[in-house]
């Protein structure tokens, strides 16, 4: 099933290892958009999710706390090694 997959950054090492990993597992039919916070636009969809800190995911709409990801709970979404892999950045 395509997932709407949408990553918030600022720039640091972190948020563009996290884009990285993410383009490496998101499917072919998923849509993909990367929001760079410091530009305006990007910044506005930022504070409609209510973003408090980066690099930040949401998924179909709904924000993932990066707690979440850390402790692999979106096994539904993610192949197990990319959500592995996640997690090791994220710590």
């Amino acid at each position: 099933m395509a997932k709407k997959v949408e990553v918030f950054t600022m720039g640091t090492p972190l948020c563009e290892s996290t884009v990285q990993t993410v383009k490496e597992m998101v499917c072919s039919r998923c849509e993909l958009i990367i929001y760079d916070a410091r530009v305006n636009e990007d910044k506005e969809t930022a504070n409609s999710y209510n973003i408090q800190s980066f690099p930040a995911i949401a998924i179909d709409g709904r924000l993932t706390d990066i707690e979440t990801l850390k402790k692999g709970k979106l096994g539904r979404y993610f192949h197990k090694k990319v959500i592995d892999k996640l997690k090791q950045l994220l710590t």
